[in-house]
């Protein structure tokens, strides 16, 4: 991600952090003009892209319906003491995944582990499903859930988790929209929109597919099932929805 915004800012990108979009301002005809941000400041531009993920369901980012998908993430310290003279044989230096335990483990520079797992999505009508059993599960506190991929992480990698302590978890529901699909493509008030929980995957095709819609004017067919105007009213009428 770092790369990525080094060459952006190449090309005249600038980035700016920590502070929320409170509203999207449209122009006479409807249309997204510009950004209100929480210090107050208004941010004018011809085209407007909300990639919020899960805040894509509230209104200002056009209402996208999304499915309760809960995650977690545990983080780790190891009680190792560096020693400067030799490599460290046990760190991780690259991302291991099990997906028959559900679990994946990495080491940041720092040291600090990073172990997630659960349900695995897909996307589809295996997200929906896994959506409707996951609201009647009960996962308990979040510390029981760190400690419960902590468990699952030791088989995938013990050499790295052997004496590893358990600092914290973080949970959060992932970017998926009710019926399991991305959603891409101008909405009603004329703000482009992209949230797919794929978006690692789905990333490099993705960025040139939205590059020409936008700046070319280019509808493509592939994206024709996934724009975000399917979950409108008048659309979830057609189709006999009663959600």
């Amino acid at each position: 991600m770092q790369v990525l915004r080094e060459e952006a800012t190449k090309f005249g990108v600038s980035f700016i952090g920590n502070l929320d979009v409170t509203a999207i301002d449209l122009d006479e005809s409807g249309h997204a003009q510009s950004v209100r941000l929480e210090d107050g400041s208004v941010m004018e531009a011809d085209v407007i892209v909300a990639a919020a993920g899960i805040e894509l369901a509230s209104d200002k980012f056009g209402s996208v319906p999304m499915l309760k998908q809960p995650g977690a993430i545990a983080f780790a310290h190891r009680n190792v003491q560096p020693d400067l003279g030799r490599r460290d044989t046990d760190s991780l230096h690259r991302i291991l995944v099990d997906t028959l335990n559900k679990s994946h483990v990495l080491q940041r520079r720092d040291g600090q582990l990073v172990v997630g797992g659960g349900h695995l999505q897909v996307g589809g009508i295996q997200s929906v499903a896994n959506s409707k059993r996951l609201q009647n599960t009960d996962y308990g506190t979040a510390t029981e859930a760190g400690a419960e991929l902590m468990k699952a992480a030791c088989r995938v990698a013990p050499a790295a988790l052997v004496g590893a302590k358990l600092a914290y978890t973080k949970e959060a529901d992932r970017p998926i929209p009710e019926d399991g699909y991305p959603a891409i493509g101008f909405d009603r008030s004329g703000c482009y929109t992209v949230v797919t929980h794929s978006g690692i995957t789905l990333g490099p095709l993705l960025g040139e597919l939205v590059g020409g819609e936008i700046s070319q004017g280019i509808r493509y067919d592939l994206l024709e099932n996934f724009r975000p105007t399917r979950f409108s009213i008048a659309n979830r009428s057609i189709r006999g929805d009663q959600s």
